[in-house]
């Protein structure tokens, strides 16, 4: 029974990695939508700028994807948006 029971665990530790797997891995439709202060913002204009940010940063990404998303949120900042991270 006790075997029964560690494979049970095992199985739904298992699952829960996969699953949690999955779910983090983003897809190239995914966009990163940082959090910025409104007031005041077409989104409209924002959604354009965010996108040639992104695909600013796209066209000569870094190999660190902690670079990338410094340059990003620059491009943004450099816009005229305030970042709230």
């Amino acid at each position: 029974m006790t075997m029964m029971k560690s494979l049970i665990k095992l199985t739904t530790i298992l699952c829960a990695v996969f699953i949690t797997a999955c779910a983090a891995t983003p897809s190239r439709h995914n966009t990163y939508r940082p959090a910025i202060i409104e007031a005041g913002v077409d989104m409209n204009q924002f959604e354009k700028d965010r996108s040639d940010c992104e695909q600013n940063v796209t066209k000569e990404p870094s190999n660190m994807e902690s670079t990338n998303s410094i340059r990003f949120k620059e491009c943004l900042v450099k816009k005229g948006y305030r970042l709230l991270s």
